[in-house]
């Protein structure tokens, strides 16, 4: 059986900046995060290790130092945390920093803003913090009427589906002329989208690896499981050995949240079941 890793895989450049921002600025004194730092929840037991907590609501901080989670905070609680004389280590992501200011601008010029994405995860509640009248949507159908005159701004959290947003903003370009579609996907996220669609096509499974509550991993299993049979795991605990029974050939990505000690440990699991299918034909 031949196990071959997506190209694109692992801690994008606004993960990695974060976990090492978070470690470097703690250096074994107590630090909180204002809620988890990124979504993966072996990683956030690792920084737990590290005496870097999770505190989720304002109530909740125990700590002088509070690191900005990868995905934002609302500009009101970062404004209370300033008031309160804490010292804030801001690791939110540059790509996300600047999705919150289109969004602040659009809607100060009088544009509506949407936003393509899922109206409980953190980045999106840290962009309806910049933009409090915005709508979020997740699909075509969510999209309300408006006054064909009306000016829209279209914007997408950082990590949806490429494709997905691109149909809808033809969509709604079809119908309102005074459409502004900024481009707010990463890079990252189109790179591995890409690249895990196309080892897709080339292999008989995939495994995903990440947090259930990662949207970018999300997004990956379900551009995968288009394509061929795929699971998404959070840890290498949960593979399962009758799942490679007849396999050639595994494909494996993982979400831009999850650390390579997590994706090193999937793999020799599954070399260990390769192993024991060898030995069992001699």
């Amino acid at each position: 059986m031949k196990i071959i890793l997506a190209k694109e895989s692992g801690f994008c450049f606004g993960v990695k900046r974060a976990a090492d921002m978070a470690l470097t600025k703690a250096n074994g004194a107590h630090v909180n995060t204002y809620g988890p730092l990124i979504h993966n929840p072996k990683f956030i037991d690792f920084l737990a290790q590290k005496n870097i907590s999770i505190a989720n609501s304002l109530e909740e901080l125990t700590a002088e130092k509070i690191v900005i989670r990868a995905h934002g905070i609302p500009k009101g609680i970062k404004t209370e945390m300033l008031k309160r004389g804490l010292k804030i280590i801001d690791a939110t992501c540059p790509f996300v920093r600047k999705v919150q200011k289109l969004a602040e601008e659009y809607e100060a010029e009088g544009y509506q803003v949407i936003i393509l994405g899922e109206k409980s995860h953190p980045e999106i509640i840290g962009l309806q913090g910049y933009a409090p009248n915005s709508i979020v949507i997740k699909s075509l159908s969510d999209i309300p009427k408006f006054n064909r005159k009306e000016k829209i701004a279209l914007i997408a959290q950082t990590t949806q589906n490429v494709k997905i947003y691109d149909e809808i903003a033809g969509h709604i370009r079809e119908n309102y002329s005074n459409l502004i579609v900024a481009d707010t996907i990463c890079d990252a996220t189109e790179k591995r989208q890409y690249a895990a669609r196309e080892l897709a096509k080339r292999v008989d499974l995939m495994i995903v690896i990440g947090g259930k509550n990662s949207s970018n991993t999300t997004r990956l299993k379900e551009i995968c499981e288009k394509i061929v049979c795929t699971h998404h795991i959070e840890s290498e605990s949960e593979l399962q050995k009758d799942w490679f029974v007849n396999i050639n050939n595994v494909g494996v990505t993982a979400g831009a949240s999850t650390p390579d000690f997590s994706i090193e440990a999937t793999i020799n699991e599954i070399k260990l079941f390769n192993n024991t299918f060898a030995g069992s034909k001699r």
